[in-house]
């Protein structure tokens, strides 16, 4: 069934979920993976570069977003360019608030 279909209303209008969410009845924080958030932008914000931190992450066997695969700065990044959203704001056309990640 398509995404779209399967689509909270209000929530989530289809495309991949942002790595630390998942949908189950409704959406709610992946702890495992919000763990992972919370070190990246902790990480991130001691000036630590988006490689190194994805080195770090693979050092460490930590699944990247895309299982199977490495992290890589590209990666690391496309969650920091995230902030807004793992604050608890919203994200694309959503009018609905996402449960926040990061509060620090």
């Amino acid at each position: 069934m398509p995404r779209r279909k399967l689509a909270l209303p209000g929530v989530e209008k289809g495309g991949r979920l942002p790595y630390g969410y998942q949908i189950v009845v409704q959406l709610v924080v992946d702890e495992d993976a919000a763990a992972i958030v919370k070190h990246i932008f902790r990480r991130h914000r001691t000036g630590i570069s988006l490689s190194a931190i994805a080195r770090e992450l693979n050092a460490a066997g930590v699944p990247s977003p895309r299982a199977g695969r490495q992290w890589y700065a590209g990666s690391v990044g496309e969650i920091i360019k995230h902030e807004l959203a793992y604050r608890g704001g919203v994200r694309g056309e959503s009018t609905e608030r996402w449960p926040a990640i990061i509060e620090e």
